[in-house]
């Protein structure tokens, strides 16, 4: 069940996995786990107040008292599409959260929604926190995208990097084309149990031969998919793809 939007806001302190300067969104998912904002976990879809405070007033909230592990997998379904993020916002401030609520029915009727982890490395949040970590740690490999400006050039990409050295990643890969980037990164976020592999690649022979298997691995799987009847058509076929246990690819 959708319920009405509430009137508060995102503690100051509050946290937002994965999101590279997120005081620059204007409309962020939000997954409020530490219930700062009620009393059982909820998901909201939050706008920046835009006064370099990193504080958010919620705007629309999924009561997700039914079923909590409904909550948790739409908010991985959310987190992963942030081209939507902003339609989404303009929608529940224009029109209301409750016709928010059904763009979003709408959108996930034929959805698999899956956990958090097994979405997209971005949207995975961490289980805890351990103060006592050591910083210089290299930690797990990571996947992300970058937006880059340069003059009246701008830049699309997608790095892979240990957690803790975002700034001087294992491998980059750079398009011209926002489309080209998010068509690969369809492929790229549901394989997080490959991402280690990836570095050890790059590593043992180049940049180069990552990129050939990235799109070799990319093409194959988009033709296993469209021969499965998975593929959403357009120039990027595994935009709503649910992940190779939906199909063998």
């Amino acid at each position: 069940m959708v319920q009405e939007n509430i009137s508060c806001s995102v503690p100051a302190d509050a946290v937002f996995f994965g999101v590279e300067d997120v005081a620059l969104q204007p409309f962020v998912p939000y997954l409020d786990v530490a219930c700062l904002l009620g009393t059982t976990p909820s998901l909201h879809l939050v706008r920046g107040m835009g006064d370099g405070s990193e504080r958010y007033d919620s705007i629309w909230v999924f009561g997700g008292a039914v079923d909590p592990d409904h909550a948790s997998r739409l908010f991985a379904w959310m987190w992963s599409r942030p081209d939507r993020w902003s339609v989404w916002g303009r929608a529940a401030t224009g029109l209301g959260p409750a016709y928010l609520s059904g763009i979003v029915a709408r959108e996930t009727a034929d959805a698999v929604l899956t956990e958090p982890s097994t979405v997209d490395a971005i949207a995975t949040w961490p289980a805890d926190l351990d103060e006592d970590d050591d910083e210089n740690d290299p930690g797990n490999i990571w996947c992300g995208c970058n937006n880059k400006n340069w003059g009246r050039e701008k830049s699309y990409s997608i790095i892979l990097y240990h957690e803790n050295t975002r700034s001087d990643p294992i491998f980059s890969l750079a398009l011209d084309r926002k489309g080209d980037r998010d068509r690969i990164w369809d492929f790229i976020k549901h394989q997080t149990g490959r991402y280690r592999e990836f570095a050890d690649l790059v590593n043992a022979h180049g940049r180069e031969a990552l990129e050939k298997l990235i799109f070799a691995s990319m093409l194959e799987t988009e033709r296993a998919v469209k021969k499965a009847g998975l593929g959403s058509g357009g120039l990027r076929p595994l935009r709503f793809w649910p992940g190779p246990e939906s199909v063998d690819a």
